[in-house]
């Protein structure tokens, strides 16, 4: 047949994709200059581009130790509380009270907000909807308050920013409302929360990116373990028999039906072998999925020492190690905290206050603050003070005397008693009610006596010596214990008579 007369093959269509962001930008154009055309903001994550969220989903569903390592962090944040502090002013106290009281009447629990908030860090955002009700009774009846929190898939969402990278618009590419524009006013409605937000990306970065590779590694190991498992689990069937070819299928069948049986019935002249695989085989797969395991906590910033021994090496953990770990890990929760508290602030409660306060200043707002991670004792906190003390900030006495573990004193204390203080009472012994035994002067003599007599093992060890090095050893730590605790009361008076100075 002519070329020209061959029919064209018909082409399915394609249905058009509908990926977070193109695969690839237009030849030439920039990802600053593609989200200044107005149009859905770039996401820099290829695998979110290549396979979409559903990825770190997965991650999540089929992992245990990534659904862990989340977990930890979520609770680690939440688990400390969290108030509502007021501001200051006239009002503040008045707005503080509103503010709680608005948000222990929503639906559920506040605690299920945060959580929500939370999918942004696997997820890279979190789109959270404003469902707003007007109080019908109670004591603040006539006020607009929230009704509940109504989480949204980040898959039917797709973020539009303007040309200064601002946040413009939500657009709506599910099944329902596909193509539906939230801006304007309207926006204000829902809650964009981007923990990991950098270089202008509204869409975030993901926690789990950093694991991906050693996830992937991970669960190609599990498959190879798993088949490694079904295959020499048991040992493998070899007999030894004369019988003809035809009747060597038939032995097989019976053999591989009733391989799990104790006991074979064979011949006068043939074998049967079972073949055992070498012991430590599956173990280097075993290894490297407990490698990885750890890597994947790392990764997510999690302590490794606070999961140290549950693996099958069982190994335990460093004191100072996990101390080193654990200050890392407390600076990752505040900073998970303060991203928390300035959503809450900015995207919560201030809109909430503006709906029924006309006019309140930024002083007179009610802030969400999460409560420390991690409490600084005594000397951490005077040197804190000290040092904003000489970046000139302001301190409060009652700051100070609440570091250095101390009631302040009233007004009418003498100042010499403020400054010189005095030497506390030693605590009581908390053997108190044991006395020493009452004993005459003729056992008391025996017992000296007896403890003046050298033995022979004394006569080869030089006790004498040894004790005045352990002496001298107890000494030095108890004359560094000293200068210590006098540089702990010689700033805390120092930073009180400078307060009292300057007041």
């Amino acid at each position: 047949m002519p070329e020209e007369t061959k029919p064209k093959r018909a082409r399915k269509a394609k249905p058009p994709k509908t990926a977070d962001a193109p695969a690839l930008l237009p030849s030439g154009v920039t990802p600053d200059e593609y989200w200044s055309l107005g149009l859905e903001q770039y996401n820099p994550d290829k695998i979110v581009r290549s396979h979409g969220l559903k990825t770190y989903r997965e991650m999540i569903r089929r992992d245990p130790v990534v659904a862990l390592g989340l977990q930890f962090l979520e609770t680690a944040r939440l688990a400390k509380g969290w108030q509502i502090v007021a501001g200051e002013g006239e009002r503040a106290e008045e707005l503080a009270e509103f503010t709680r009281y608005a948000l222990a009447q929503i639906e559920g629990h506040e605690r299920d907000l945060l959580h929500d908030m939370l999918d942004a860090l696997p997820m890279g955002y979190a789109v959270i909807e404003k469902v707003p009700v007007m109080y019908e009774d109670g004591p603040y009846r006539g006020k607009w308050g929230y009704l509940r929190f109504s989480s949204k898939w980040q898959e039917s969402m797709d973020l539009v920013v303007d040309k200064y990278g601002d946040l413009e618009a939500l657009k709506y590419k599910g099944a329902l409302d596909y193509g539906k524009t939230i801006e304007g006013d309207d926006l204000s409605q829902f809650i964009v929360f981007v923990p990991n937000r950098s270089k202008g990306n509204w869409y975030g970065e993901s926690v789990l990116r950093p694991i991906y590779r050693v996830y992937t590694i991970k669960d190609h190991l599990t498959r190879y373990l798993a088949v490694h498992m079904e295959k020499f689990g048991s040992g493998t069937i070899v007999q030894k028999t004369e019988a003809l070819p035809g009747d060597r299928q038939t032995i097989l069948d019976g053999l591989v039906k009733h391989s799990g049986s104790m006991a074979y019935v064979v011949g006068l002249n043939e074998d049967l072998v079972i073949n055992y695989p070498p012991p430590g085989v599956g173990d280097g797969l075993v290894q490297a999925i407990e490698h990885c395991n750890a890597e994947i906590l790392k990764g997510l910033s999690i302590p490794q020492t606070m999961f140290s021994g549950t693996g099958s090496s069982g190994q335990g953990g460093s004191l100072a190690l996990s101390e080193t770990h654990e200050r890392t890990f407390a600076e990752t929760v505040d900073r998970i905290g303060r991203s928390l508290e300035d959503a809450m602030d900015e995207q919560v409660i201030r809109p909430l206050i503006e709906w029924n306060y006309p006019n309140v200043s930024a002083e007179e707002m009610p802030t969400f603050r999460f409560d420390p991670y991690q409490e600084e004792d005594g000397a951490a906190q005077l040197e804190r003070l000290k040092l904003a003390k000489e970046l000139g900030a302001d301190l409060l006495l009652d700051d100070v005397y609440e570091a250095a573990g101390a009631e302040r004193p009233g007004d009418d204390t003498p100042e010499e008693e403020i400054i010189g203080g005095g030497k506390p009472e030693p605590p009581p012994s908390p053997f108190g009610f044991q006395q020493p035994p009452a004993l005459d002067e003729e056992t008391r003599a025996r017992f000296a006596e007896a403890a003046r007599m050298v033995n022979a093992y004394e006569r080869k060890v030089n006790f004498v010596e040894i004790e005045r090095k352990l002496g001298a050893i107890i000494d030095e730590a108890l004359a560094q214990v000293q200068d210590e605790t006098a540089a702990i009361k010689d700033a805390t008076l120092e930073i009180i008579a400078e307060e009292m100075a300057g007041s």
